[in-house]
């Protein structure tokens, strides 16, 4: 018998939800830079880029935790 994890997850989705309108909410601090990132700026730290070929023209996605 399978168990049904529905409300587990429904909760979990809830949750991280919240977090990220905690997280997003950066005004006066660039930490995030949600808008830098709405706008199409796209700033990769020198540790990835060191770690990356050359990637330009393409699209990346960064996984991560967080809000990500």
């Amino acid at each position: 018998m399978t168990k049904d994890y529905s409300r587990q997850k429904d909760v979990n989705r809830r949750y991280w939800d919240a977090l990220v309108t905690v997280n997003a909410n950066t005004e006066g601090n660039d930490g995030y830079n949600v808008k830098g990132f709405l706008e199409g700026k796209r700033d990769l730290h020198p540790i990835e880029l060191a770690e990356l070929p050359d990637v330009s023209g393409l699209s990346l996605l960064h996984l991560q935790c967080h809000f990500g």
